[in-house]
């Protein structure tokens, strides 16, 4: 009975409207070759009319046809300028292929339509984003919340832009916003973490970092935040046990094997750190952080020509790379090559004064945008 009265109300329709409602229907129902047909015999019949060419636009996006999708949405907007929801998938589109000197202007038009339409605002911060356009994408996750003061993925996604602008103060606030609305993310208590341990907040990190590692046991990186984290506290043992968690979450964790081989080497280990920094240098050949540790065991093991080749490679590919310039200078020092160890020392001393006058820097701006804000 119930399809009886649609067919006999599709029969009151127009021709075009007819198929466009039928193409709507089989749409609905997750039959895209039928709404594909029906869309099509609806621009057909309807040649001027916008409304079939967007829908066969989405269809050939769910299909994943993007050129088909392309020219039947351009076509749709061409007919209506003012057409917000080809605009709108037309953005999308462009924004998943890359393509972003098409889809932010797509964005921008729809937002022309509805001004206040919140996921396109939200849309377009995120492919700013994407772009690493991070005051912009902020720009755009702050008119969300003026519309939306309760939309979770802004208050996210801000996070994570502030993260990257290295406001570690307001990436948090963000942050925590977040996880008011969603306490069981598992990636929001990631993050959160990541930015108090940038803030040296330790304490606090491990707790973000053990409440990710709760929600995700199989988080290989939130397992090894939290050893890397115990490590900067000097808590080796729940170091290695959260690091070897990571590990049998993923064997191939090249951060998780590099911290390990660090705390071996320091706990005296050589042979036990070497296993874990080759299996690190076999994920990443050309690693200088791996490689500067393995030089770091040779000389515990009294090994200075052998760890003096591996520092030279490293300074000479990796220039800025200060500890291997200062381990280079007590290696040549103990190989008994003063000219070469003062050398060595000058330029370790001159990387770490421009990385002081870059973070001196980093806090002067961060400190007039917090003013300005």
């Amino acid at each position: 009975m119930k399809a009886a009265v649609v067919l006999v109300l599709l029969l009151t329709l127009p021709m075009g409207a007819q198929s466009l409602e039928l193409g709507r229907r089989s749409f609905e129902a997750g039959d895209l070759a039928a709404a594909e047909r029906a869309f099509a015999e609806a621009v057909r019949q309807q040649p001027e009319a916008p409304e079939p060419l967007y829908w066969l636009g989405v269809v050939h996006l769910r299909q994943g046809r993007n050129a088909q999708a392309e020219a039947a949405l351009e076509q749709a907007v061409a007919l209506r300028p003012g057409y917000f929801e080809a605009w709108n998938a037309l953005g999308v589109m462009y924004d998943r292929q890359g393509r972003f000197d098409k889809s932010g202007p797509a964005f921008e038009q729809a937002l022309r339509a509805q001004p206040d339409h919140v996921n396109t605002h939200y849309n377009l911060g995120l492919s700013y984003l994407r772009q690493r356009r991070f005051e912009e994408a902020l720009a755009k996750f702050g008119r969300v919340l003026e519309l939306s003061p309760r939309h979770k993925g802004a208050y996210l996604q801000a996070g994570m832009a502030r993260y990257e602008l290295e406001q570690w103060a307001e990436a948090g606030a963000a942050l925590e916003k977040f996880l008011e609305l969603e306490p069981k993310d598992g990636f929001g208590h990631l993050k959160l973490g990541e930015t108090l341990f940038q803030l040296a907040r330790f304490q606090e990190a491990i707790t973000s970092f053990q409440k990710a590692a709760a929600l995700g046991p199989d988080s290989s990186r939130a397992w090894t935040q939290l050893g890397v984290t115990h490590y900067n506290l000097g808590q080796y043992r729940e170091a290695v046990t959260a690091l070897e968690s990571a590990l049998k979450a993923n064997p191939a964790n090249f951060e998780a094997l590099l911290q390990l081989g660090v705390i071996r080497a320091e706990e005296g280990d050589a042979a036990g750190a070497l296993a874990h920094l080759d299996k690190a240098l076999a994920l990443r050949p050309e690693d200088p952080d791996a490689r500067y540790q393995v030089a770091r065991v040779r000389l515990f093991e009294n090994k200075a020509e052998e760890a003096l080749k591996i520092l030279e490679a490293v300074a000479d590919r990796f220039p800025e790379h200060a500890k291997a310039h200062y381990q280079l200078a007590l290696t040549y020092q103990r190989l008994n090559q003063p000219e070469k160890a003062r050398a060595a020392m000058r330029t370790f001393q001159q990387l770490e004064a421009a990385a002081r006058a870059r973070k001196k820097g980093a806090e002067r701006r961060a400190y007039a945008g917090a003013a300005a804000r």
